[in-house]
């Protein structure tokens, strides 16, 4: 196909290629390429995306070599070229890649996370659209064919919108289903999950909210969770309910966890309702809503807005990600469809699709403070999609206290390698590599755990303070200077740190060796045989090796350096911002650092030893990451372009 059209377009004037503007789409697609490796998704699915929209670059670059080879005629021909283009475009070919393209741009869209990636995926849905307009005016092409209408759905009937008046003024009514044929029983769609083990819910709550469901869906299954103890309801009251209690054998007890996934063994549904956190239940809920939602989307998860006894309404969409240790979630959504919002995390209850809840479970080890942020980050790495539709509507508890309580968010952070959490009410919490259980890991291709990075600093800032304190000239060196000039903080592909100390203070460098050994590093003077003689009529050289909490650390003295020249000029010696401590640097630290790797040193390349070099003098790509060992992990390098500084902070959202 691709030669074909490279033949016809041959015939093509460069007049015709300025009207059909293909070179536009081409670097637009490239461009996309580039921002996918910004996309915080699982990995098949960013491929899956990727190589859609590299199939039609390749197309687009063949199509603009051709067209730009061919001879330039005159004007008098421009109907020829106009013909051309219209014969081109009646093929299927123009019409196709175009829509190819755009198909392509909306499907990223709905995965995209970041700001940056979404402002150039419209901007690139702009430039097509553009182009469309082009050839419809200039070439009166004008059947185009749009976008695809969402799925009719399977087993419910479509709605129709009645107009603003219909039920005024009171708006409970507006959207009405239109009658189908392939509508089924409400009662053979969906079951109702509800557990009130853990936590515990009172007598009356649980009665509230099970006459609530049987005035709503008289016919509906319901799997209830309840503490036989604290909680005794008289089953015989309840049409359609089966109960679990919290007890097995000997009465061990079982985590919220355990108990959903145990209740979602009796569902035979093809939908489930988790009714998490409800304090009643009414005909706000609105299943047959949430199910034309779920089959006309597309969306495996679909939930709605919470109402708290207090009377506060939200929409109950966050959007979360997890990326470089760092979990953010933020309130509110991107993108929207059919009054539906789409999210990365929901607030409330929620219906879910039976065998896509399955697929992903609930985690056995978690209770209930965190079992739904866990519960939807893996639902993320399946790439589900997650809907909140606000019109319908859930009565729930306002948990909004659980989040102060960083403790209880300790096991979320232990299994999903979480440095540093940032809810969407403002509250930033960290947690160490021993609360996260962090080995460290250091493999090509992975960035290293902060908690990890921040032992390094810990090392590389005692040094610079123990130096300034005794009067003793120290400054950050090689790649320890680098993250310093570009992130003010350590690389996170680092291996090892580098300082550098005047020679003539190695003795008195040396007799604080304690300063170290008391905080448990280890330090290797290796003595006068290091010094040698001279360099500019000083002694030079001299070498303290210190190690601790699995890094290494190698400070060399030099016998001339720009701090001492600084302070004889009666200036400050340089200091750069570096994990929260200000450390002495040389005087042009960016020139520094420019003349020691070369060109586009801001660009990013790993440590020399991960790419199995000789040493560090050799050449530094700066091409890209190599590729992650671990695909899909949120911690793998190549998700980023090896360029800027802000993707490393955390603050995506």
């Amino acid at each position: 196909m691709t030669m074909l059209l490279g033949r016809k377009l041959f015939r093509c004037t460069r007049k015709c290629l300025e009207y059909m503007t293909v070179f536009i789409i081409c670097i637009t697609v490239q461009t996309l390429l580039q921002s996918l490796y910004s996309l915080s998704i699982e990995d098949h699915a960013v491929t899956k995306q990727q190589k859609s929209v590299d199939d039609v670059a390749t197309q687009m670059r063949t199509t603009h070599a051709s067209v730009t080879n061919s001879p330039v005629i005159n004007q008098e021909k421009l109907e020829t070229t106009r013909a051309c283009a219209l014969n081109e475009y009646r093929d299927g070919l123009i019409g196709k890649m175009l829509q190819n393209v755009k198909s392509s741009l909306r499907e990223v869209n709905f995965y995209a996370r970041e700001k940056e990636v979404v402002r150039l995926v419209q901007q690139s849905l702009g430039s097509i659209n553009k182009l469309m307009n082009y050839l419809k005016e200039d070439f009166n092409i004008t059947d185009f064919e749009e976008y695809v209408e969402p799925k009719q759905p399977k087993n419910v009937c479509p709605e129709e919108y009645k107009g603003p008046l219909y039920d005024f003024p009171f708006r409970n009514k507006g959207f009405e289903p239109i009658k189908c044929n392939t509508s089924k029983p409400l009662h053979t769609l969906v079951s109702i999950l509800l557990n009130f083990q853990e936590p515990a819910g009172t007598k009356d709550r649980i009665r509230t909210v099970l006459k609530g469901i049987e005035r709503t869906y008289p016919k509906i299954t319901v799997h209830l969770a309840i503490d036989k103890v604290t909680t005794p309801i008289n089953v015989s009251e309840f049409a359609n309910l089966t109960v679990l209690t919290n007890y097995a054998g000997q009465g061990q007890f079982r985590t919220a966890g355990q108990i959903w996934n145990l209740l979602l063994k009796n569902v035979t549904t093809p939908y489930t309702f988790i009714g998490r956190d409800l304090t009643h239940f009414t005909n706000d809920t609105r299943f047959e809503r949430l199910i034309l939602a779920a089959e006309t989307l597309n969306a495996g998860i679909v939930g709605g807005a919470g109402r708290t006894p207090n009377g506060h309404w939200s929409m109950g969409c966050h959007q979360s990600l997890l990326k470089n240790f760092t979990l953010s979630y933020r309130s509110g959504y991107f993108r929207s469809q059919n009054e539906c919002v789409f999210c990365s995390h929901l607030t409330g209850p929620f219906l879910a699709e039976t065998k896509a809840l399955r697929k992903v479970g609930f985690e056995p080890n978690f209770g209930s403070p965190v079992l739904f942020e866990g519960f939807f980050l893996e639902a993320q790495s399946r790439a589900l999609r997650i809907l909140s539709c606000p019109d319908a509507m859930f009565h729930v508890d306002d948990a909004s206290n659980k989040y102060s309580k960083r403790e209880l968010f300790i096991p979320l952070a232990a299994r999903f390698k979480i440095n540093k959490l940032k809810h969407a009410n403002g509250i930033i919490q960290n947690y160490t590599c021993k609360e996260t259980q962090e080995m460290c890991d250091k493999r090509t291709g992975v960035a290293v755990a902060p908690c990890c990075l921040e032992k390094l600093a810990d090392i590389v800032k005692l040094f610079m303070s123990v130096c300034e304190e005794n009067n003793i000239l120290c400054e950050l060196e090689e790649g320890t200077l680098l993250g310093a000039v570009k992130l003010n903080k350590v690389l996170p592909w680092e291996r090892d740190a580098d300082l550098a100390f005047h020679t003539a203070n190695y003795t008195a460098l040396s007799n604080l060796k304690g300063e170290f050994t008391k905080r448990g590093y280890v330090v290797d003077n290796k003595g006068n045989k290091s010094i040698w003689c001279c360099a500019d009529g000083r002694k030079a050289g001299g070498i303290i090796h210190i190690t601790g909490e699995g890094w290494s650390v190698e400070t060399r003295g030099s016998h001339m350096m720009d701090s001492e020249l600084l302070i004889l000029e009666g200036m400050s010696p340089t200091k750069v911002f570096y994990a929260g401590q200000w450390v002495a640097v040389p005087r042009n630290p960016g020139l520094h650092a420019r003349n020691r790797y070369g060109r586009e040193i801001y660009k990013h390349a790993q440590h020399w030893i991960a790419m199995r070099k000789a040493n560090g003098y050799e050449d530094y790509k700066t091409t890209g990451f190599t590729s992650c060992p671990t695909p899909g992990h949120h911690a793998c390098l190549d998700q980023y372009l090896a360029d800027g500084n802000i993707p490393f902070e955390g603050d995506d959202l």
